[in-house]
């Protein structure tokens, strides 16, 4: 999907300490040959932050960035994957009450709303604002993507495989007027033929127990049971070569135009952009080496590789970047983003 007069008018991140990788082996927490085979270096962890009070953070952080026009928020899309904090609840309306006040005395309204689509649920949330963005004569949308991995319900380093999650948020506020960044193009994808290899068991009326640490690898391999390994990775690797197509294409360029690329933060062995093989564009043009320091910061990976190849003066005027991301389900996404500033 094209857009226009679409821009990033500030955007930030926010992440916890680095827990190194030698260090949790050493604890027991993760597996040698697992932690070899993915050849990550740290995770970021949060020990005591809530979601939203980390999406919140992010987003105040973007403002702090944004011209004055933009901090006059018309609305607010959230997306994490997992537990935001409460159960019967809405926390994009709380995030918004946390980083930008009760405004309703003041005869204003933010519309608030949540996105809820896996690891993919960044770009699927940036698409969305950015088609309200679309819509507006004044102010800003922000979209903000955070989570946190605790146990006992999620042990980061053993619940999935060649995942390891990581604790932190993004932030990034849409406007109207030339910023920071252009957003050319957006695309979504789905293939719900996928669903069963996250799916385990039926759908249950009630949740797991929180004591009960959740078993994603253990999802995984009773599907892979039914078919070729090989067969799953070519179908996830092919949609995400194909959204991408999509995007650029939209963005009018081609995918060797692209500068950078920011996919999810994965160990080594998923990779899932190693189709660019055949386009002659090396992991140097990836986000690799920072992801591997920080891990899979759930639907925040996006907006966070982006920010730190801006933050990092890795991209300038006039690069591209594109945004990669596939969620369970399965979704896949893509953005090209032009630097402008």
């Amino acid at each position: 999907m094209r857009h226009t007069d679409v821009f990033i008018a500030g955007i930030a991140t926010v992440l916890g300490e680095p827990d190194s990788v030698e260090s949790a082996v050493e604890r027991g927490d993760y597996d040698p040959d697992e932690a070899r085979d993915d050849d990550l270096a740290s995770i970021s962890v949060l020990p005591d932050a809530r979601p939203t009070e980390v999406a919140a953070t992010a987003l105040r952080d973007a403002l702090n960035t944004s011209p004055g026009a933009a901090h006059d928020v018309r609305a607010l899309v959230h997306t994490g994957i997992h537990f935001q904090g409460q159960d019967y609840w809405t926390p994009a309306a709380h995030i918004a009450r946390l980083a930008l006040g009760d405004r309703h005395e003041a005869g204003r309204r933010i519309t608030t709303m949540e996105v809820r689509q896996a690891s993919n649920g960044g770009l699927a949330a940036l698409n969305t604002a950015a088609l309200y963005t679309e819509r507006l004569t004044s102010g800003s949308v922000a979209v903000t993507a955070a989570d946190v991995f605790r146990r006992p319900h999620f042990d980061r380093y053993r619940s999935d495989k060649g995942l390891v999650l990581g604790d932190g948020g993004a932030a990034v506020v849409l406007g109207r007027t030339p910023g920071i960044a252009a957003l050319r193009s957006t695309a979504l994808i789905g293939d719900p033929g996928l669903e069963p290899l996250y799916a385990g068991d039926a759908p249950r009326a009630l949740p797991n127990t929180p004591d009960v640490p959740l078993d994603l690898r253990g999802r995984k391999d009773d599907y892979l049971q039914t078919c070729s390994v090989d067969d799953v990775i070519a179908q996830l690797t092919g949609a995400m070569e194909e959204v991408l197509l999509v995007s650029a294409d939209d963005a009018d360029c081609k995918i060797t135009d692209i500068d950078r690329f920011v996919f999810p933060n994965t160990g080594r062995g998923i990779g899932e952009w190693k189709f660019l093989d055949k386009y002659g564009i090396g992991e140097e043009r990836t986000c690799w080496e920072w992801g591997r320091t920080v891990g899979h910061v759930g639907a925040a990976d996006q907006l966070a590789g982006l920010h730190h190849l801006i933050s990092t003066g890795a991209v300038g005027p006039g690069s591209r970047v594109a945004l990669c991301s596939s969620g369970i389900g399965f979704n896949w996404g893509a953005a090209i983003v032009e630097i402008l500033a």
